[in-house]
């Protein structure tokens, strides 16, 4: 499942931990409207750590940073297209898709 970030926590949060290994791809977009991709059990969380400094190397220097994309899936099926879709060359592109 693929979706723009709503404000509420998504059900299938929820359900994530408990089937596993279910993981979440996301897309942060930095202060510096540069985009960054990462995979998270919790990606609400994992957010809470890219903005407090304790994330990525990458993000500690460019926060804020918003939570704009999340596709929920299992390695080995579906969150693998999802990274490669939404990470590298396609980052422009994917940029311009969601704003």
């Amino acid at each position: 499942m693929s979706r723009k970030v709503e404000t509420e926590k998504d059900a299938n949060l929820e359900n994530s931990e408990k089937n596993e290994p279910s993981y979440w791809v996301y897309i942060l977009k930095c202060i510096d409207n540069t985009l960054y991709t990462g995979v998270a059990r919790d990606p609400y969380k994992r957010l809470q750590a890219h903005n407090s400094g304790k994330g990525a190397k990458y993000t500690r220097n460019r926060r804020p940073c918003k939570l704009l994309y999340t596709e929920w899936g299992t390695f080995g099926t579906r969150l693998g297209v999802g990274i490669l879709l939404l990470s590298g060359r396609t980052q422009t592109q994917t940029k311009e898709k969601l704003g």
